[in-house]
């Protein structure tokens, strides 16, 4: 869902543009002398979330974003492995005197 500002002369001469902007799930902010003064959002069964999400899926169909992948659950870390020298710890508490 794009959000996007428009005055109100612009939005009078222009509606049915908008109202299609709407229904295909944009968000319209209505504007008077410079202030946001209402929001013109699709009338649905669709909750918050399932809007954003379209509107990241849309966003990233047009390649103006890229989508994280989905990480598995991690792994228990199993044994420690051993390392020689002195402790990570004593180089930084060296390093703040």
């Amino acid at each position: 869902m794009m959000s996007k500002a428009v005055g109100i002369r612009e939005l009078k001469t222009h509606l049915s543009r908008y109202v299609k902007e709407v229904k295909n799930g944009d968000e319209i902010l209505v504007s008077e002398r410079g202030k946001i003064v209402a929001r013109i959002v699709p009338v649905g069964g669709t909750s918050e979330g399932t809007r954003l999400q379209n509107m990241l899926l849309k966003l990233s169909a047009e390649g103006k974003i890229i989508l994280p992948r989905i990480h598995k659950k991690a792994a228990s870390p199993g044994r420690r492995k051993k390392v020689r020298g002195t402790p990570f710890s004593d180089a930084i508490l060296k390093g703040r005197r």
